[in-house]
């Protein structure tokens, strides 16, 4: 975190917004390790208590769905409380749904993953919103992948320590919720020097200008192809059962680098160019995956699905953010809910698809769309359109 924040300060913004860049990425590092702790902990856990599986997929599934909810309310909270606010109560939320007492029997255990999930997803809005704020136009690309890159990071940690699911491992969770208000603290003491914005819970019109929707669209792709390659590249036997696991950690790592390698290009050249591109390499990756490719191919394969996605998040993210500057939070709770509800209906739409076709045939049907998205992509982008609004 020493080497980010002296990033900041020297290369990002001034040193009073650099270090509430700093802040922020703590607030956002804290929320993603209690996440991803109790994303594996609580089945973890109920599942030595006896109950049957279809309790611990509930407990996901809850929380996916609070996540979801907590996007929807995270722009009129920020409106109507600010954004420190919301982030504080929302860290709060998270922290005591995090105690061991809350697990302690599957009703509790599934209205504590709700709740833990509803401020997660404000928490996530929140913190793209709180790092476009102060961030120079110039180097936001640069400052939302560093924030990618971490949130690539955490889980990596985090998941491990969840999957021992003992109370010790929830109170960790617990703590580190706590931690993140630490940052906010420091945030509030900071508001003075930098202000703080409220705005009018807007995200609907997000979605009325073309030019938003066809960003939105085109990463809601993206997002599903992920999950649908996650969901199932470990059992279409599309690769040995060996090469799968090194294949996914491979994923992680090049999505990861996408997010920042593509943040920082961003910067310097039209993001429309960069969109299309990501998502014709995502759709070459899933192709290659598809004709049962040697061991090494489908582990490249793969890492250029990651690259790709990776690179769809940072370069969307930015493109939405640099000409919404008036109504940053609900462009960031637009995002995160494309975010979710790709990364879920992916896999469920192809599931279907599966009932009547092998899953070599929907991976090459899905890099196919992918392709077909990218070029009307760019046939659009060309047409001419009038100036829209705000």
């Amino acid at each position: 975190m020493s080497t980010l924040r002296a990033f900041a300060l020297q290369r990002l913004t001034p040193p009073a917004q650099g270090r509430y860049l700093v802040a922020w990425w703590a607030v956002g590092v804290t929320s993603l390790i209690t996440f991803y702790i109790m994303f594996t902990a609580v089945p973890h856990v109920m599942s030595r208590a006896g109950e049957p599986p279809a309790l611990a997929g509930a407990a996901t599934a809850v929380l996916v769905g609070g996540a979801i909810l907590g996007e929807l309310a995270a722009p009129a909270l920020v409106a109507r409380q600010g954004i420190l606010k919301a982030s504080a109560w929302a860290l709060v939320t998270m922290a005591a749904s995090c105690t061991p007492q809350l697990s302690a029997t599957s009703q509790l255990a599934l209205g504590s993953a709700t709740l833990r999930g509803v401020g997660f997803g404000i928490v996530m809005v929140t913190l793209y919103v709180g790092v476009a704020r102060h961030t120079t136009r110039d180097q936001l690309g640069t400052a939302l992948g560093i924030t990618g890159l971490l949130a690539a990071i955490a889980p990596t940690a985090a998941l491990p320590l969840g999957s021992l699911g003992t109370s010790l491992v929830m109170w960790v969770a617990a703590t580190t919720a706590a931690l993140g208000l630490v940052a906010i603290w420091t945030l509030r003491a900071m508001t003075d020097t930098l202000g703080e914005r409220r705005e009018r819970p807007r995200v609907s019109l997000t979605l009325h200008a073309p030019r938003r929707l066809r960003i939105l669209l085109a990463f809601g792709v993206a997002a599903g192809s992920a999950g649908i390659l996650m969901t199932y590249l470990p059992t279409s036997g599309l690769l040995p059962d060996g090469v799968v696991a090194v294949a996914l950690v491979v994923y992680s790592g090049s999505a990861a680098a996408g997010r920042l390698l593509a943040g920082i290009a961003g910067n310097h050249r039209r993001l429309e160019r960069l969109m299309p591109a990501a998502l014709a390499a995502t759709a070459g990756g899933l192709a290659v995956v598809a004709i049962h490719p040697s061991a090494a191919a489908g582990v490249v394969a793969v890492a250029i699905v990651g690259g790709g996605f990776g690179s769809m998040q940072s370069l969307s993210l930015q493109a939405l953010l640099s000409e919404s500057s008036a109504d940053v939070t609900a462009v960031s709770a637009a995002w995160n809910l494309t975010y979710d509800v790709g990364l879920g209906a992916g896999p469920l739409l192809l599931g279907f698809l599966l009932m009547r076709a092998s899953t070599a045939a929907g991976f090459l049907g899905l890099a196919a769309f992918c392709l077909l998205v990218a070029v009307i992509y760019v046939v659009t982008d060309k047409m001419p359109r009038r100036e829209e609004a705000v």
